[in-house]
Formats: C-alpha cells, structure tokens, sequence
C-alpha cells in the first residue's frame, strides 16, 4: 500500500506543478480510497471521482463502448476531469479559462511510466530462472485467492497477503518489488540478483497463510478442494504452454 501511495502522489504532484488544476485528488480505483490531494478543498471532486469510478466499466460495457480515456462533468464552479486506470481514480478541477482537454491531455503523459531510469537495466532479467520461479509462485498464489474467495469479497485474502509483506519488509529485497494491484499480488518491476531461496521463502509464508484462512473460513475438506482445483489449473496451463 505504502508503493501505491507513492505513486499516487508522484502522479498527483506532476499534474498540479503544470498549473492547469485547482485540485487534484487521487483515489484507489479498488475500493474509492483517497491516496493524495492537493489543492483547495473540493467535496464535490471527490464525490464526483469516485462515483464515475464506480460506473464507468458497466455503463461503458452495456453500451459497447470502449473503456473511456477520461471524463468532463460541468458544474457550477466550472469544469472536473475524471480519469481512470486499473489502479487509480484521477479527479481534478481545472483552473477558470483552462480548456479541460489540456488538462486531460497533461494527466494522461503524467501517468505513463517513467521508463528513462531502466534504460541500461538488462532486458532479459524475466528469462531467468528465478524470475519464472517467481511468476509461477505469483500465479499460484493469485489463483488461491480467486479459489478461496468465490464470489465473495476478496478483501480478507488480501489483507493476510499485505501483513506477511510488511513482516518481511526491510528483511527480503524481494518484497520492495511486490505489490497487490487490481486484486492479485504481481511484480512491480525488474528484478536483478534475485534469490530462488527468497522466492521459496516468502511465497511459502504467503501460501501457508492462505491455506491456513481457508480452513479457517470454508472447513479443512473445503481447502482442500479447493486447492486441488488450482493446481489442475497450474498443471492445465503448463500442459497448454509446452
């Protein structure tokens, strides 16, 4: 969570610097949480953000319409912008005069990746050994939780997935390069010098912690299924992949 908040504000903080908004608020697109603001405060920035947050994906869907870069809704202290990703709701308010599409524009180059900083990173880092070890262990983990939870709410999971990440934060290289996004755990970046060791170590922790809830939550027998049923998913997809 800590990363995300990062990122939040490193995105917040580069649209505000351009001039063009009077209020910027950044919102998990996950449950509608406010990560940063800057600005003069703006009840109706917020309230606006996180509901066309909430509706974009369904209405946008059942119209056949393709997934919308960003949002304009007038008021009468003049024009927001919503803009959404898979991780973030963008709100801001534009500055009086300023077109909203300028501001649009600005938002979106400020959330494309700055990649200038991993130009001499090695590129075949994911070939490794290590790393595939390290996807593998993701997947399984991702299809625990998806087993686990069902239909319901995949929050619980993920919330025993983000303490055993802090308890090994400052302790694995690793977890400085995970994070839980758009509901799975996944790799943040490139990781070089990677320990197949550390992988084992902390996937282990993360798994035992998930099977340990599930009996908790669903019975032993349950689990115990329903573990079966992820690993004839792994076994399908490496069977599909050779």
């Amino acid at each position: 969570m800590v990363r995300i908040r990062e990122k939040a504000r490193t995105i917040g903080e580069k649209i505000f610097q351009q001039g063009n908004a009077e209020t910027i608020e950044v919102l998990s697109a996950n449950d509608g949480d406010l990560l940063f603001t800057s600005g003069e405060s703006d009840s109706f920035l917020y309230d606006i953000a996180a509901f066309l947050g909430s509706v974009s994906t369904p209405i946008s869907s059942s119209l056949g319409l393709g997934k919308p870069r960003y949002m304009v809704v007038e008021d009468e202290n003049g024009y927001v912008v919503v803009m959404i990703d898979e991780i973030f709701i963008i709100g801001f308010r534009c500055k009086e005069g300023v077109d909203p599409d300028t501001v649009a524009n600005s938002g979106i180059k400020a959330m494309q990746p700055d990649t200038t900083q991993k130009k001499d990173k090695p590129q075949d880092v994911a070939m490794t050994k290590e790393f595939r070890l390290l996807m593998s262990k993701l997947k399984q983990i991702n299809l625990l939780m998806e087993e686990f939870s069902g239909d319901q709410d995949r929050k619980p999971w993920l919330d025993v997935i983000e303490r055993k990440l802090e308890d090994f934060r400052g302790k694995k290289k690793l977890i400085e390069h995970l994070e839980i996004q758009n509901f799975n755990l996944s790799v943040t970046d490139s990781i070089e010098d990677i320990a197949e060791s550390e992988v084992n170590e902390v996937s282990k922790v993360l798994i035992d912690s998930l099977c340990r809830l599930a009996i908790q939550k669903l019975g032993p027998d349950d689990a115990k299924q329903k573990v079966h049923t992820v690993i004839q998913k792994m076994g399908f997809i490496a069977r599909k992949k050779g």
